[in-house]
């Protein structure tokens, strides 16, 4: 007996090769689970010379048994009943979806709104609280200022009465007492700078009291409160995380570009530098090696070779610094009146 395939939508059964048109119909029902009726409005079709034939009548389906094809496919038609039962539930998903979608966007909007509220609203606070800091430290430091004055005039004091003592002993043919007055260093204090600046102000979690004959609804309340303050806690630290990412690439590159501009690349590891120092000769920059400081003139230095170069050019006296650590402060300098060409520069 010969066999044939039928394809559904890739579902395929091998059955006997019918008689009929209509015994077609009637196994396709049985294998596939359709109804008489729903097997009728089915489009049945076989492929040759790359093109679709389809089965209308019993003549197109003798047609079909003469040129011996192994296979025929299956499709479903737009007026089916199928068709517009598929359709219908399409449509259903689709606008569920789409309802499902609004809510979480105007949910999303909601969220962010609440962030933005409470970012102003911690801003503000930390900005008052640093005032209150910064007025804290104001009062620390003028009574310092104060217990530092009266220190003074008793130290004064003391030693006035110690030159007496000592001018008496001395009359009297006796040593000098000890000094017992040790001084306080008053430089060594730390300045006027509150450790929390510049850094995250760690946040200061409120405890609730709840009582003993609360209900379940409360609770459940609570509990939902608490997962929404975590959820906008995240999305503020991930806010955060990614501001300083942003910072953190910016100064990078603001390095790299200052790098390239003032870095000298051909100083050496051993050799002296002399930071914020430009040779008048070459503008060297930053100076290395020994710098050669002008006595006379304001700011104006040379490097070894230029000081060889230009000696008889610049003939102010130079004062000769090994070291960064060796540089003056100021400088006081007189010239004669015999030598008017030193005034020139």
């Amino acid at each position: 007996m010969k066999k044939v395939n039928i394809n559904f939508f890739g579902e395929k059964v091998e059955i006997n090769m019918p008689t009929s048109l209509q015994s077609l119909k009637q196994s396709i029902s049985d294998q596939f689970l359709f109804s008489p009726s729903d097997a009728a409005e089915l489009i049945i079709g076989y492929m040759k010379n790359l093109g679709k034939k389809i089965i209308e009548t019993e003549q197109d389906f003798q047609n079909f048994l003469k040129e011996k094809i192994a296979q025929i496919d299956l499709d479903i038609n737009e007026n089916s009943r199928i068709y517009q039962e598929n359709l219908i539930e399409i449509e259903n998903e689709n606008e569920k979806n789409k309802k499902e979608l609004e809510t979480l966007v105007n949910n999303r909007k909601k969220l962010i709104e609440d962030n933005e509220k409470e970012l102003k609203e911690s801003k503000e606070q930390i900005s008052q609280l640093q005032k209150q800091i910064m007025e804290i430290h104001r009062k620390i430091h003028t009574q310092r200022m104060e217990l530092r004055k009266k220190y003074f005039d008793n130290l004064k004091k003391v030693e006035e009465e110690d030159k007496k003592i000592n001018d008496l002993r001395q009359k009297l043919n006796l040593p000098p007492e000890p000094k017992r007055v040790q001084k306080i260093n008053f430089n060594n204090h730390h300045p006027i700078k509150h450790k929390f600046f510049g850094k995250r102000i760690p946040v200061i979690k409120h405890c609730r009291i709840q009582n003993q004959n609360q209900n379940k609804n409360q609770k459940e309340n609570n509990q939902q409160k608490e997962n929404n303050q975590n959820q906008k806690q995240n999305e503020i630290n991930q806010f955060n995380l990614e501001k300083f990412n942003e910072i953190k690439e910016k100064t990078i590159r603001f390095y790299e570009e200052f790098k390239k501009k003032f870095i000298n690349p051909n100083v050496k590891k051993d050799e002296i530098i002399h930071k914020n120092i430009i040779c008048d000769g070459c503008e060297m920059n930053p100076l290395v090696g020994i710098r050669y400081k002008c006595s006379v003139c304001h700011n104006f230095d040379y490097c070894e070779k230029c000081e060889e170069k230009f000696k008889n050019v610049h003939q102010h006296p130079f004062i000769k610094i090994y070291n960064p650590s060796q540089r003056l402060g100021f400088i006081k300098c007189c010239i004669d009146e015999k030598f008017p060409e030193f005034k020139k520069h």
